[in-house]
């Protein structure tokens, strides 16, 4: 799915309704229905407490009011208690802010992305009684205030918890600090023709079942362990004994037939102990650890390396001098920007994938922590240009850049990740899935399948994130909440993950086929305020 312009989404609309003969009333009739079923089937809200506390729509004059209007009708059919306010004055604002005290959500439906901005005025007032009302907020489309291109927020901007955006995703949510207002983002589908963003230029893809489902591996019905992906995991410290099985056992339940796991002698009972299907390789042994990479498809290195001198040095060497592909965490990655003269000697820089927090970011790039946080995806696409590797930067709608500038921006997962190993699974996943595209590595990187040999490993990246972030939610789902998950929750989650992607199919919202309209929820406003 392609990451858009708030010109190109118009141009999009236009061309759905004068093409493809979509009425502007049959695309916001979709749209508030999509925004309805979304908030009666989140658990996080429950619904029993929105049909005690009720919602409070907030609509605007233009479109975005009028998806916020079809949202509040299929709400009240399901029993929840719906308030509308439209045609704000300081009177109006009043009502506003004290019927904000008690309600369960507050939806703002105030202004799309053609709006005029900053927010000025007695919007402005409506905006910053929302923010102040200690409620959870959903933004439909985008929250109010928000340059849809930029991510820029004025001063009035709705903070939302969770943005419904429909149609595609808009390229200011991910720019600047755009996502400490739009909370968790999800694109609702509202029956936009399926070819309809084919023509139109893009700024990024957006990862959701639909785009990653074709990237996964495909699994012959007759097949060995050796044929399903070999990984070679490098990692495992006195310090950190648990990272690299947390590793293997990401690569094992994404797919991979046979993981190796080289590791030093303090490591080497946890994984008999905890994951005996492992094949364990002395690490202190340059040899057998060459040979045990050459018998694999991938190498994931770093994670619980440690960074002890030598460990700097044999990093350097890997990195060097094989020509696997290669998923570089944590502790490498340190060692990497110890090393910075690498850089310029690397034989075949695409084959590798750097999973950097925003943190080690910031090291690899020489600046500081918060420059990466206000310049996530400049960052991230300027590095992996220059150095010519893939780079996924994780964090919140964790971003995967390619070589040639290409960007895919995760549409899974949630802030209960927030715990440590997730990136030590993460690296695992994404080597199982590199591994596991057999086809292309039957010639050193960089011969005659290079361009093939990439895309599998651009594809085995940005469809890694995406399984990672979707375990966590099934984990979650199973659990009872994302709060307490840890990281080996979600390697178990994993088949159920890929499962799910798998048999995953388009739900397209018919907006032809939708109820009839029902009666209008109560609308509070000024008497005989014109429009």
């Amino acid at each position: 799915m392609k990451i858009v312009t708030s010109a190109t989404m118009r141009a999009v609309d236009d061309l759905a309704v004068k093409k493809h003969r979509l009425s502007v009333k049959k695309l916001m009739e979709a749209a508030g229905r999509a925004v309805a079923d979304d908030i009666i089937a989140n658990r996080k809200l429950q619904i029993a407490n929105l049909k005690s506390k009720g919602v409070v729509i907030c609509c605007g004059k233009g479109n975005n009011g009028g998806d916020g209007l079809v949202a509040a009708r299929y709400l009240k059919r399901a029993g929840v208690p719906v308030t509308v306010f439209k045609e704000f004055t300081p009177s109006v604002v009043k009502r506003l802010t004290h019927a904000l005290s008690g309600t369960g959500l507050v939806v703002d439906a105030l202004l799309g992305t053609g709006a005029r901005l900053p927010i000025t005025g007695v919007m402005a007032d409506v905006v910053r009684a929302i923010n102040r009302a200690g409620v959870p907020v959903l933004a439909v489309d985008i929250p109010s205030g928000l340059n849809p291109d930029t991510g820029e927020a004025g001063e009035a901007c709705v903070n939302a918890d969770r943005t419904i955006t429909l149609g595609a995703p808009k390229i200011g949510f991910f720019l600047g600090e755009a996502l400490r207002w739009t909370g968790r983002i999800v694109v609702k589908d509202i029956g936009l023709p399926e070819n309809i963003f084919e023509t139109m230029p893009s700024e990024g893809e957006w990862m959701d079942e639909r785009t990653v489902q074709p990237l996964l591996p495909k699994r012959k019905k007759i097949i060995h362990k050796g044929e399903a992906g070999r990984v070679l995991i490098i990692g495992g410290s006195t310090e950190y004994t648990g990272a690299a099985l947390l590793a293997a056992r990401g690569a094992f339940r994404a797919g991979c037939g046979m993981v190796y796991a080289a590791v030093p002698s303090v490591v080497r009972p946890v994984f008999q102990q905890g994951l005996p299907e492992a094949i364990l390789v002395d690490i202190e042994d340059a040899g057998q650890l060459k040979e045990a990479a050459d018998r694999c498809q991938a190498v994931v290195i770093g994670p619980g390396l440690g960074r002890a001198p030598k460990t700097i040095r044999m990093v350097g060497k890997i990195i060097m001098k094989w020509p696997h592909p290669m998923v570089v965490d944590a502790d490498a990655l340190h060692a990497l920007a110890q090393t910075p003269a690498v850089w310029s000697r690397l034989p075949a820089p695409e084959r590798l994938v750097l999973t950097p927090h925003e943190g080690e970011m910031a090291v690899l790039c020489g600046k500081k922590v918060e420059s990466v946080k206000e310049s996530r995806w400049e960052t991230a696409v300027a590095f992996a240009m220059t150095h010519r590797v893939h780079v996924v930067l994780k964090g919140p709608h964790t971003l995967t850049a390619a070589p040639d500038g290409c960007m895919a921006v995760n549409g899974s997962g949630h802030s209960g990740m927030a715990t440590a190993g997730m990136g030590d699974v993460l690296s695992g996943i994404i080597g199982s899935l590199i591994a596991q595209g057999v086809s292309v590595w039957d010639a050193p990187f960089g011969g005659t399948h290079h361009r093939d040999q990439q895309k599998s490993v651009w594809d085995a990246a940005r469809a890694g994130v995406f399984i990672h972030g979707k375990a966590a939610e099934l984990a979650a789902e199973k659990l009872g909440g994302p709060i307490g998950i840890v990281a080996n929750d979600v390697a178990e989650a994993l088949p159920a993950a890929l499962h799910h992607v798998k048999s995953a199919s388009k739900n397209l919202l018919d907006p032809t086929g939708l109820p009839d309209r029902g009666a209008e929820p109560v609308v509070v406003r000024q008497a005989h305020h014109a429009r």
